[in-house]
C-alpha cells in the first residue's frame, strides 16, 4: 500500500497535472511475509536521515549522512537470549562521504574489466518498477503486486 501527499511545499506539477508530493509512504511485503515500511518527506525543517532494519536476533539503525544531516552513526543491537535490553554497539563515521566516488570508481572499473558493476541496469529497472507500483497503489488505494 502506498500514499503520496502534498502537505506543505508547493513543488510543481507532473505532466498529467497532478501536484508533486512532499511526502510519500509505502508498506512493501514479500511473498514470504517480510515487511518494509518507507517514508520520505520534505516537510521536516531539519535535514534528517534514518534507516532501521529489524530481525529476529537484533537490529541495525543508521542515522545521519554527514554535513547538515549530522554524523553518520551505525547502531547494532543484538537480542539477549534471556530477554531484556539488547546488547548495543555504536559506531560513528566521521569525515567526508566517499560513496559517490566509490560508486563511480566501481562503474569505471566494471567497464575496464568487462564485468557487471555492483549496481546495474536490472537493479535500476527493478527500482523503477517499485516506484511505478507505488504511484499505482497511491492512486488506486490498494496494494499492487510485482
Amino acid at each position: 500500500m502506498a500514499a503520496a501527499a502534498t502537505y506543505y511545499w508547493s513543488l510543481g506539477y507532473f505532466e498529467n497535472g497532478k501536484q508533486l508530493e512532499d511526502n510519500a509512504f509505502a508498506i512493501l511485503q514479500t511473498a514470504q511475509g517480510q515487511t518494509a515500511q518507507l517514508h520520505t518527506s520534505w516537510t521536516q525543517w531539519k535535514n534528517r536521515f534514518t534507516f532501521e532494519l529489524y530481525g529476529q536476533d537484533g537490529f541495525l539503525s543508521i542515522s545521519g549522512l554527514g554535513g547538515s544531516y549530522g554524523p553518520e552513526t551505525l547502531t547494532i543491537g543484538q537480542r539477549r537470549p534471556e530477554s531484556g535490553p539488547p546488547v548495543m554497539e555504536e559506531m560513528v563515521f566521521e569525515g567526508p562521504d566517499q560513496s559517490w566516488q566509490l560508486e563511480w570508481e566501481d562503474f569505471v572499473g566494471a567497464i575496464r574489466e568487462g564485468r557487471q558493476p555492483l549496481s546495474n541496469g536490472e537493479d535500476a529497472l527493478g527500482t523503477m518498477q517499485v516506484i511505478a507500483a507505488f504511484y499505482e497503489s497511491a492512486a488506486g488505494g490498494q496494494a499492487v503486486a510485482l
